[in-house]
This record gives structure tokens, C-alpha cells and sequence, in this order.
């Protein structure tokens, strides 16, 4: 048997993670109100009642910020608008049914997420994570409302994220053509960004959404 050279790779739908960029794992969870709290979401149709999963890319460039040499307690950095975006358009989602579609770019209603430092020295900054979020069609029939924080530990001369998670935490309602059977009304969602425990495992698959990798990471072709 002949085995035939691999294909060339068209580099413009080459989805590899960039060189020197994290990936995060991303979990997302609905849930239930009961007389007690939350519990988890029962769904009538596939497995909403299962945590979506994908994964989330952070380049070199942008880690690179996080590690800012001029970060001191109390000094606040807004994420970029491209970090901003690329959270709320395709991770802020209620995937756990199906493959929901990403938010368009005006359907992204509100988005405010930004660092405050809480502590640095030679080695490391602790950056406070703190925003909100707020995603909607033109009719409202589908919709997601969220508050985010968390914590990123950053060593600042591996420039990488070595501790920490993000978390989103509010409301999501309606469901997609590929997403049906979500529960009635508004029903809380939590949504968490956390490094994964073998990175070169997580590293090979790409973000649900980077089928166009400069589109994903730059919301542009």
C-alpha cells in the first residue's frame, strides 16, 4: 500500500494554537433555584444537564500584558478589546446541549472586563478579575447576562499564568436551532475558565469557535 504525503495546510483555516499562547478549559454548567440554592439543571432534550466544555486561547502577546513590569497594588488594566470580545462573543454561551451559535458583534450588548493588582513583587502579580457582560438577540428570545471575577496569578518572566480561574456567574434564556429543549425563562448559568491539568493534552483542541483562527483571536478576517 502506497501511503500518500499529508496535504498542504491552508493557513487560513490552520487551527493550531499560536506559538507561546495558554489555553484555559471552559466549562460551563446550568443550573436550578431551588428553597435550598442552586442545583443542577434537569433539561428535556440531549444533555444540558452535562457541563458544556471547550477551550480558550490566550496569545503571547496578550500574556505578555499580564505581565505588566509597572503593575503595583492597586494599578487596574482593562482586559484588550479583543480578550473582551473573544470571552463574550464565544465562551459566554450556554453550549451544553449543542453547538449554540457565536454572539454577533452587536449583539454583544455590554462587555467590562478589566485587572486590578492586588499583589507584586520580582516573581509574580496577583490580578483581580472583575466585570460584567451582557449578550442578547434583537428580540430577546435568547440572551445571556453574567458578572465575571476570579484571580490570575502571573510570573512575570515566563510571562505565563501559573494560578487562578476566571468565573462568570448569571442568567442565560433562549436556545438556538441546535440547542433545543432549554429549560423555561431565564435559568442561572456559570461559566469557569480554569488551566488544565496537562496543557499539551488541552493544547491540541482548538476553541469551538476558532474555525478561523485570526477571526477568533481578532474578530476579523
Amino acid at each position: 500500500m502506497k501511503v500518500e504525503d499529508e496535504p498542504e495546510t491552508d493557513e487560513q483555516f490552520h487551527r493550531s494554537m499560536p506559538k507561546g499562547a495558554q489555553v484555559f478549559e471552559v466549562f460551563t454548567r446550568l443550573m436550578e433555584k431551588t428553597d435550598l440554592g442552586l442545583k443542577q439543571a434537569v433539561c428535556t432534550k440531549g444533555k444540558g444537564d452535562q457541563p458544556g466544555r471547550d477551550h480558550f486561547w490566550l496569545t503571547k502577546q496578550e500574556l505578555a500584558e499580564l505581565a505588566d513590569p509597572n503593575a503595583k497594588p492597586g494599578t487596574t488594566l482593562p482586559l484588550s478589546k479583543f480578550v473582551q470580545m473573544r470571552i463574550a462573543r464565544f465562551h459566554l454561551l450556554d453550549d451544553t446541549r449543542g453547538e449554540p451559535p457565536m454572539w454577533e458583534e452587536k449583539e454583544v450588548r455590554k462587555v467590562d472586563i478589566h485587572l486590578r493588582c492586588k499583589k507584586a513583587d520580582a516573581k509574580e502579580i496577583v490580578w483581580a478579575i472583575e466585570g460584567e457582560a451582557l449578550m442578547n438577540t434583537a428580540d430577546d428570545k435568547r440572551g445571556c447576562m453574567v458578572t465575571l471575577g476570579g484571580e490570575w496569578t502571573v510570573d512575570r518572566a515566563k510571562k505565563r499564568i501559573v494560578a487562578g480561574e476566571l468565573v462568570a456567574f448569571g442568567d442565560h434564556w433562549g436556545e438556538s436551532a441546535l440547542t433545543r429543549g432549554a429549560p423555561a425563562g431565564k435559568s442561572p448559568i456559570g461559566i469557569v475558565f480554569t488551566l488544565p491539568k496537562d496543557e499539551k493534552t488541552a493544547a491540541q483542541v482548538p476553541p469551538q469557535f476558532a474555525r478561523h483562527l485570526r477571526y477568533y483571536l481578532e474578530q476579523r478576517y
